[in-house]
């Protein structure tokens, strides 16, 4: 076995130490309807509990919901097949480096880590601070990465800021990955994230994934009115993105 996983986590901002040093237990919560899991934090320091109940019970109702629908209609689901197709394109332009915009709890750098072997470099970029500390916890070389270490060292950094901002932290870096993120920013912000990342970060490489509104139609019932999710701002049409 080596001693080494070349998983290297560093530039960690924006996370609270004490959070990730604390207790967990994890419970896997069946429902009749889908299967939820709940990460329960032993912390009697965090006084960021309150919230993360909130957020925690706000997911499990809308997860609930997006599961039942896409157990109809998509197999795998849907957010399975974005990851896969992101995994490959970075895969396919042999990438080096990535921002991921949105990282949320760290689900595509799981599948760089185990997927992407020519990454070298990989950046999450989070707006709130608790998907940034699930992110870093669940990125944490697990036992099978010290077994089959990777060829080429993989560095991951995580930040917690805004991609309307403009951030040095994140600049030189080949590709820029925004899956399901654009379409939860103010409509009159997105001039802000085009300008970031096309002008500032200036990267080889951008992927973007946004819901297709056009298909909305095939949902017996929207739970959010027209949209998918009640933070989407706004769903593009096919022509929208594609003239």
């Amino acid at each position: 076995m080596s001693n080494s996983s070349k998983i290297i986590i560093s530039g960690v901002e924006g996370v609270n130490n004490s959070f990730l040093k604390s207790k967990r237990k994890r419970k896997r919560k069946l429902t009749e309807e889908s299967f939820v899991y709940i990460d329960e934090i032993e912390d009697e320091e965090d006084s960021s509990m309150n919230e993360i109940d909130e957020y925690m019970n706000q997911k499990i109702i809308n997860n609930k919901f997006r599961v039942k629908m896409q157990r109809s209609f998509f197999k795998p689901f849907l957010y399975i097949q974005r990851l896969c197709f992101v995994a490959n394109k970075i895969n396919e332009l042999k990438i080096k480096s990535v921002l991921d915009v949105g990282c949320g709890q760290g689900k595509l750098v799981k599948h760089i880590k185990a997927k992407n072997l020519e990454v070298r470099k990989y950046c999450g970029l989070e707006l709130r601070k608790f998907n940034l500390q699930q992110a870093v916890l669940y990125s944490n070389p697990l036992l099978t990465d010290y077994i089959h270490p990777r060829k080429n060292e993989l560095k991951l950094q995580f930040y917690c800021g805004s991609i309307l901002e403009t951030d040095y932290r994140v600049k030189n870096i080949e590709a820029v990955v925004a899956i399901e993120v654009v379409e939860h920013i103010d409509q009159n912000k997105v001039k802000h994230f085009i300008e970031t990342i096309f002008g500032f970060i200036n990267p080889k490489f951008v992927i973007i994934t946004t819901p297709n509104i056009d298909f909305n139609i095939v949902w017996p019932v929207l739970q959010h009115g027209l949209y998918r999710n009640p933070d989407h701002k706004f769903e593009f049409t096919r022509k929208e993105v594609i003239p």
